[in-house]
């Protein structure tokens, strides 16, 4: 995985791992 701070920011990852994580519970 490539490190790019000046393109994935803390916010975008931690919105994205939100996101994961609703869906996941919905599907489970």
């Amino acid at each position: 995985m490539e490190s790019r701070p000046h393109s994935l920011s803390p916010s975008v990852l931690g919105f994205a791992r939100t996101l994961i994580t609703f869906m996941v519970t919905i599907l489970f």
